[in-house]
């Protein structure tokens, strides 16, 4: 009976795998580009034609708030025959952009490396 037993914990450890994963999502934020912002200067069309369109466009009053999001998901999963776990890893890069009621730009602010 011991055999047995033996042959089939050799044939799960066989079976048994990991996985390295990652997934990525929206574009990556250049520094050289946010240093093409400039306050009070730089229109939402130059924002749009450097960045694209945001991830998230929230109008407050007559302001607007553009969010910019780059997330990059890291994780690995070990799984056994019927029975898997792992972990992952969640970074962001934020670019945040409020423009007054011109769609010129009256503030920014870049996050690196933010947590989730």
């Amino acid at each position: 009976m011991g055999k047995h037993y033996l042959a089939a914990f050799l044939m799960m450890i066989l079976v048994a795998g990991c996985a390295t994963q990652r997934h990525t999502s929206g574009q990556p934020i250049q520094d050289d580009e946010v240093s093409r912002i400039i306050k009070g200067k730089t229109t939402m069309e130059d924002v749009i034609a450097l960045f694209g369109e945001p991830t998230r466009a929230v109008p407050m009053g007559d302001e607007m708030i553009y969010t910019y999001e780059y997330r990059v998901t890291k994780g690995q999963t070990m799984f056994f025959p019927y029975v898997a776990s792992g972990e992952s890893k969640d970074e962001a890069d934020k670019l945040s952009i409020v423009f007054d009621k011109n769609k010129v730009v009256k503030t920014y602010h870049l996050q690196r490396g933010v947590g989730k």
